[in-house]
């Protein structure tokens, strides 16, 4: 009998073990999935200013302009990025009666940051869709700007825009200025920009012919 016995016994472990090794864990780690980024971005906002003014100009009559904007972006790499930009303001150019009430900027470009330093390179388009006067006035500049973050806190820049059509009166403009920005830790900017604007000489109907444009 103690021989029989001990015959049973590892045929039952051999029986048994199969299923004891399906109830327990697998201890096999699974694979981490790569998380997908999509390269595009989009963004949307709105502002109220007390007086929108353009270089240095009043373009709201010294009242207050709302205004709204949209920007879509493609991620080209960590270096590069292009983008689209559409924004409207309300305007009033002259206190005097009909005038433009809205003006709809559209412009784009492509933006690089190398560390510290950002640049930009685009083409910008001032159109007025609603004048009474000036059913087609529209005008079209080309601009470049650089940054550099002199650390979290300090941004200094230069901006350089071209038109061979200002403020679409026939004259070149030129408009040049320096900027620096100020990031405080709760959340607010100061910031500040010196410029100077290089105006040509008009050639349109609607303006006085030949006409020097003067600097400022």
């Amino acid at each position: 009998m103690k021989s029989a016995a001990s015959l049973l016994v590892p045929a039952i472990i051999c029986q048994l073990s199969p299923a004891f090794g399906a109830d327990l864990p697998s201890t096999k780690v699974p694979e981490p999935v790569a998380a997908v980024v999509s390269p595009w971005d989009f963004q949307v906002g709105a502002g109220l200013t007390t007086n929108y003014i353009f270089r240095g100009i009043t373009q709201s009559n010294k009242n207050a302009s709302v205004s709204a904007n949209a920007e879509l972006r493609l991620n080209l790499s960590d270096t590069w990025q292009l983008y689209a930009q559409a924004a409207g303001y309300s305007i009033k150019l002259t206190p005097f009666n009909p005038n433009p009430s809205m003006e709809l900027d559209v412009f784009g470009g492509i933006r690089g940051t190398f560390g510290n330093l950002t640049t930009d390179v685009g083409v910008y388009g001032y159109f007025y869709p609603n004048d009474p006067n000036h059913p087609k006035l529209s005008w079209v500049e080309y601009y470049g700007k650089l940054g550099y973050n002199i650390n979290d806190m300090f941004n200094v820049g230069f901006n350089y825009n071209y038109s061979n059509n200002e403020g679409d009166t026939g004259a070149s403009g030129q408009y040049v200025s320096a900027t620096a920005k100020i990031t405080l830790p709760i959340g607010f900017a100061i910031s500040g920009e010196y410029g100077h604007n290089f105006l040509g000489t008009t050639n349109r109907l609607w303006t006085p012919p030949l006409t020097d444009l003067p600097d400022y």
